[in-house]
């Protein structure tokens, strides 16, 4: 059989295509104030299922156990892009610095108020002490907005009491985003991709992360993934900054688009 010899042109021209964009991955860093695996299963599985690759983008996913840190090390450029709790990052946007949200992550709270063994009515929780996972952060506001909206509500699930509220957001330096848009696009896409294998095969998701050496109970965590895997969504918009400035408490004049940029999501999931 004889082999035309443009096909070894071409075959040449698309091998080298597909070396430049392997050398020309981006490399970038991502920081999550979460090690649980409800914050770090997106991220496990856009890496073993390649997603970032597909994109064009070198992650490097960090955890950084602490939300003012996080955003601290932000502004200092030692990350392209963080996920953290909403209120704090909310909160530093309204204060001045160059934040911005560019999307979702976990689209409701996966909290629930729990009591020690004799607490069974509201009266039983009036001057009980109640404990949050950081002062400051979104486990101590969502606490106390789910006591106040209900009066000393007993167990409860907090992602019912507020709806509009995300988990987590992911946000980035304003001047990047402006920069490049394109690698925040391709990132998002990214994410989304793993949020929908995540929604559609919780089972596969989970094997990714025991491929990326998760060492947790995945019995356990199979059954608490049927709680939160729907609520993984890019997705932020008005209703969300909304609630949490309500949440937060803040008194600010600043619209919208000061805090979060829509577009990029919205590219990201054409």
């Amino acid at each position: 059989m004889q082999v035309h010899p443009g096909f070894f042109l071409l075959l040449s021209f698309v091998l080298l295509g597909l070396d430049c964009d392997w050398a020309a991955a981006e490399k970038i860093r991502v920081a999550s104030s979460s090690p649980s695996l409800t914050a770090r299963l997106p991220h496990m599985v856009a890496h073993a299922e390649g997603f970032f690759t597909r994109e064009g983008l070198e992650v490097e996913s960090i955890v950084v156990r602490n939300d003012a840190t996080i955003l601290a090390a932000l502004a200092a450029g030692e990350f392209t892009f963080v996920e953290s709790g909403a209120p704090p990052a909310v909160a530093a946007i309204s204060k001045g610095l160059p934040f911005v949200i560019i999307g979702g992550f976990r689209s409701r709270l996966d909290y629930v108020l729990m009591g020690r063994k004799g607490l069974s009515t509201s009266k039983d929780l009036k001057g009980a002490k109640i404990g949050v996972t950081g002062a400051g952060g979104l486990s101590e506001a969502v606490a106390i907005a789910a006591m106040a909206s209900k009066g000393y509500p007993l167990l409860t699930d907090v992602g019912r009491l507020l709806p509009e509220v995300p988990a987590l957001i992911l946000s980035a330096m304003r001047e990047k985003t402006k920069s490049n848009p394109e690698q925040a696009v391709r990132f998002l896409r990214a994410m989304q991709q793993a949020m929908n294998l995540i929604r559609n095969d919780p089972d596969r998701a989970l094997e990714d992360a025991r491929k990326q050496r998760y060492s947790g109970d995945f019995k356990m965590e199979r059954e608490a993934l049927k709680y939160y895997y729907d609520a993984y969504s890019i997705v932020f918009g008005a209703a969300n900054l909304e609630s949490l400035i309500e949440l937060s408490g803040l008194k600010t004049a600043m619209k919208p688009a000061e805090f979060f940029d829509a577009s990029l999501a919205a590219k990201a999931q054409r």
